[in-house]
């Protein structure tokens, strides 16, 4: 019998059922990405879920299991947008601290605009 056993990276695995008490996972095993998923990669993620959910016979650990990376991939969406946000804020600072750098530096004695 075949189900859905593990997520590895942002896909999702089906594998023999049989092989289910060979797979151990610690919560001490986070590997950092190299780079954030984009928005898009998420929602594939959260749309592989949602049909993983639509299994019949599904066992509770597993159905738990798949709403957690629903909710983990809905407050990573809105977490990536305010960091997209605030990157964004922080070039148009760096900016503005260029502009006004050169605009004090012509003339140190001219009042400021």
């Amino acid at each position: 019998m075949l189900c859905l056993a593990r997520v590895l990276g942002w896909h999702l695995v089906v594998v023999d059922q049989r092989e289910k008490n060979l797979c151990s996972t610690t919560s001490s095993e986070l590997v950092l990405p190299q780079e954030l998923p984009s928005v898009e990669e998420a929602l594939k993620k959260l749309s592989a879920a949602l049909n993983a959910l639509e299994t019949p016979g599904l066992e509770k650990s597993e159905v738990m299991r798949l709403r957690a990376i629903i909710q983990a991939v809905k407050v990573y969406k809105e977490l990536l947008t305010d960091y997209m946000n605030y990157r964004g804020l922080e070039v148009e600072l760096m900016e503005l601290s260029k502009k006004y750098e050169q605009l004090t530096s012509k003339d140190p004695g001219a009042p400021l605009k």
